[in-house]
């Protein structure tokens, strides 16, 4: 039970005390989780091979930092082999309606030449009321079809919406299917949209993130986070940017800010227009793009 609760949980790290069971800890072995064994006598230490021991919470807090660059270099050598997905990952932790009308801007700039994929993770965003998506079957939808094996659901369900030259995949329904995502749901997504609609272009727009979107954020050619109005979403920002760094998943100085627009000026209604006047998002994004 202990193996299949550090599994679901996605843990990254344990640190346990001598008295755990030596079962616990051959557990977190087999699924190669990193685990620091406190003891009191580094006699007592039985060698397992994936423990590591110390005695001061100064060579803890060193050998976390030492595997958090370790991991960090692998994860950078791993991005440098799948450039070719051609994944751009939007982080906006705030859903904002000026964020959600830039990363729609920016999918419509990049499909003006190729067909691209836009996926929703970021639940109750502010997307669907721009693009007036009354949708009774989104991404939570293609989730549930694909854990009882069904293929091509991107075509038979009618689960996504077509924007000019962007194949729109409607935002999840809850942040349950967030966590409920596995890397080879957002894979099975991106094949089918490659094979059926001949996409070559993923822009991935996140709120929440959990390992499966580290990964993304991982195979990303390009990041992009939102840039807010109130200065405390903006340090929540950084500190964001600082864990993903520190957890070798991006570089904190590759990762650019979006343009902040007050949409306070526009009425409701006309969002829908106004992400169809290139002429004025443009400025924006030719920017972002070509810098």
């Amino acid at each position: 039970m202990f193996l299949v609760y550090i599994r679901k949980n996605r843990i990254s790290l344990a640190i346990v005390g001598q008295s755990v069971s030596s079962l616990v800890k051959e557990d977190l072995i087999k699924v190669e989780i990193p685990t620091i064994e406190l003891v009191e006598e580094i006699d007592n230490a039985n060698g397992l091979d994936m423990i590591y021991r110390y005695q001061s919470a100064k060579n803890i807090l060193h050998s976390i930092n030492s595997r958090l660059i370790a991991g960090g270099q692998n994860q950078q050598e791993k991005r440098k082999s799948e450039l070719d997905n051609q994944i751009i990952s939007i982080l906006s932790p705030t859903g904002s309606i000026s964020t959600a009308t830039i990363t729609l801007a920016i999918a419509r700039y990049i499909s003006k030449e190729e067909r691209t994929l836009y996926m929703n993770l970021n639940p109750f965003c502010c997307l669907e009321k721009i693009l007036w998506t009354e949708h009774k079957k989104g991404l939570s939808d293609i989730l549930y079809y694909y854990r009882q094996g069904e293929i091509l659901v991107l075509d038979t369900q009618q689960t996504y919406r077509m924007v000019g030259n962007i194949l729109y995949i409607p935002q999840v329904d809850h942040y349950s299917d967030v966590f409920s995502m596995e890397t080879k749901d957002i894979n099975q997504i991106i094949d089918e949209a490659k094979d059926k609609f001949n996409c070559t272009k993923v822009v991935i727009c996140m709120k929440q993130i959990t390992s499966v979107e580290e990964e993304i954020l991982i195979k990303s050619n390009a990041i992009y986070i939102e840039q807010a109005n109130v200065e405390r979403y903006n340090t929540e920002n950084t500190m964001l940017l600082d864990m993903l760094t520190a957890k070798g998943v991006i570089k904190k100085e590759e990762v650019k800010e979006l343009p902040f627009i007050d949409t306070n000026q526009f009425n409701p209604k006309d969002f829908q227009d106004i992400i169809f006047r290139e002429n004025q998002l443009n400025m924006y994004i030719e920017p972002l793009i070509n810098n």
